[in-house]
């Protein structure tokens, strides 16, 4: 009989760590969390909260529908799959997380960390990702409609044909990213850094490139590229960048891309057809004769 009561405390005691719960934005608490495939999820670390510890986390396809995870801890956790709608994710450490085919339309990754984190095919549609660390991180073929991304660190990101419609980046740094193939149709890039970024074969309806550092970028096959916005782009003279077909010295002084001598330069090195035409003006003033005395 002590040996059957026994046995009945260690199953509950089992499935009340098998029952973990997360909190949600407003406070109130899901228990257990749910698996996308139906039924509780069979997850057996901490609870789901603001500033928990969930390193190495098992948390495949879970639903965490508008969760509360700020600040969390969920380095190399595994949510692949998972449902993470509208959740708070601000300032959470994601390094080398699995977010495979995770869909986190509307989530607050502001100041986050991502650094090589894989968000291949990921829905991050409307997500904020405003100064969040991404560098290295695999974002191949991720919906990153209307993302915000000002001030993130994206080096060495992968964005392969990822879609980046509408998508917000002001002064981002995607230096030596890929975005090969990606659509940036009305993607908004003032002031970023695309040094060495990798833009052959995108989509570049309505972009707007104003201000962005163009240093060695490689613009092979781009598309639509004469409806996008250049106004002030520059590259340092030296580092041209890999110019698409027709992207030619007047086309460029055409639609405002300038040359300078170095990044602290304000002053643009003109391109050759600009200089020829200033010598040329110059050569028709009429001169003044010095007056002898």
């Amino acid at each position: 009989m002590r040996r059957i009561i026994l046995f009945l405390f260690a199953a509950l005691a089992v499935g009340s760590v098998e029952a973990a719960s997360y909190q949600k934005n407003d406070g109130t608490i899901v228990d257990p969390i749910q698996a996308a495939t139906g039924g509780p999820l069979p997850y057996a670390g901490n609870n789901l909260e603001p500033n928990a510890h969930l390193k190495h986390a098992v948390l495949s396809g879970a639903i965490l529908i508008d969760a509360d995870l700020t600040g969390a801890d969920l380095i190399s956790a595994s949510l692949d799959g998972a449902d993470l709608q509208s959740a708070d994710l601000s300032t959470a450490e994601l390094d080398k997380a699995d977010l495979t085919d995770a869909i986190l339309t509307g989530a607050d990754l502001n100041s986050a960390y991502l650094d090589e984190a894989v968000m291949e095919r990921s829905i991050l549609s409307g997500v904020t990702f405003n100064n969040a660390q991404m560098e290295q991180a695999n974002l191949r073929l991720a919906d990153l409609t209307d993302a915000k991304l000002a001030y993130t660190d994206l080096k060495d990101a992968v964005l392969i044909e990822a879609d980046l419609t509408d998508a917000y980046l002001y002064e981002a740094d995607l230096t030596s990213a890929d975005l090969y193939s990606a659509d940036l149709t009305r993607a908004d890039f003032t002031g970023a850094t695309l040094y060495e970024t990798d833009l052959g074969n995108t989509e570049l309806t309505g972009a707007i490139l104003s201000l962005a550092n163009l240093s060695f970028a490689d613009f092979t096959d781009a598309s639509s590229y004469s409806d996008a916005t250049w106004t002030g782009a520059y590259y340092v003279t030296g580092d041209d960048p890999t110019w698409a077909t027709g992207m030619d010295p007047a086309w460029r002084d055409s639609v405002g891309i300038v040359a300078r001598s170095s990044l602290d330069s304000g002053s643009p090195v003109p391109e050759p057809s600009t200089l020829l035409l200033v010598l040329f003006g110059l050569a028709l003033l009429p001169r003044r004769r010095r007056r002898s005395v």
